[in-house]
């Protein structure tokens, strides 16, 4: 009979030890996606103009903020692309930029810089890290043409007006801003653009740094006579969105809980357990008369 016993509290403890490691693995936050995120979008017809909402990181650890007046260029490293994509789509980018903006520098460097922003780890910057990749492609543009390329090939002029830190570092210390983009349309031909991922607003001298991009939404359209119409893509961003409180007081950033499997799963792997427990219990009692 204690043979039973003994036997019946094994079964029970490996019952529990297996259903808590599938609760765990059910609520742990997902670090890969599915598909790469949908850049923002937008329409620009001739002769007009549009303007949309702009963040941007600095990617040249210990150089100076740049504020004002941005210029656009080519993309930056692809791996950066990948990064900034990434931490977009899983809302770090926005609401986590402390570790965001680790993730850029040490995508640069290779070197974590955590104290210097009042960081005591890095652990959401890893995962960042993780997930670039040698190469990146922006996804789901379809006829969309790339903003950098229409500049390039002066059929825009495209710039970034009141550029500046938004990241409540201490002065000097920037490294996470917002500005606006300008788009003028110089042509003849409606245009229908994108802003990729990382595309560069280059430092205005050697001293600042240069930031990697991306678009947040539409602020304000032109002015009556160089209006525009914007088709944001689904996954796009269309509002701005502030820091987190706990970003702006200086705080530990708190990361999201992407994938979470959510209380109903430890409901549902609990019951199962019981359930397995007392038919166990059951066939043992069976056994053993």
């Amino acid at each position: 009979m204690k043979t039973a016993r003994f036997s019946a509290a094994i079964f029970a403890a490996l019952v529990l030890t297996f259903a808590l490691t599938l609760g765990q693995a059910a609520a742990s936050p997902s670090r890969s996606l599915t598909a790469a995120p949908t850049p923002f979008q937008f329409r620009v017809e001739a002769g007009q103009s549009f303007r949309t909402a702009v963040r941007g990181y600095c990617i040249d650890f210990s150089k100076k903020f740049p504020t004002g007046s941005l210029d656009l260029k080519a993309g930056t490293d692809p791996r950066v692309s990948s990064a900034l994509a990434y931490a977009f789509e899983k809302g770090y980018a926005d609401n986590n930029y402390k570790q965001t903006g680790l993730a850029m520098w040490y995508l640069r460097d290779n070197t974590w810089h955590d104290s210097v922003i009042g960081e005591s780890n890095h652990n959401v910057a890893q995962e960042i890290a993780n997930a670039a990749q040698g190469s990146y492609t922006d996804a789901n543009v379809g006829a969309s043409a790339s903003l950098v390329q229409a500049t390039q090939a002066n059929q825009v002029q495209a710039r970034i007006e009141n550029f500046r830190a938004i990241d409540q570092q201490p002065a000097g210390a920037s490294f996470y801003g917002e500005g606006e983009l300008v788009v003028t349309n110089t042509g003849t031909t409606a245009l229908s653009l994108y802003l990729p991922f990382g595309t560069v607003g280059p430092a205005p001298s050697e001293g600042f740094q240069n930031m990697a991009l991306y678009a947040v939404g539409q602020v304000q359209q032109a002015p009556a006579t160089a209006e525009a119409l914007a088709t944001a893509a689904p996954t796009a961003t269309t509002a701005m969105m502030a820091p987190t409180s706990s970003d702006s007081a200086g705080a530990t950033n708190t990361m999201p809980t992407t994938g979470s499997g959510g209380p109903e799963i430890g409901m549902i792997l609990i019951a199962l357990s019981i359930v397995l427990l007392a038919s166990g219990l059951a066939l043992r009692q069976r056994h053993t008369a």
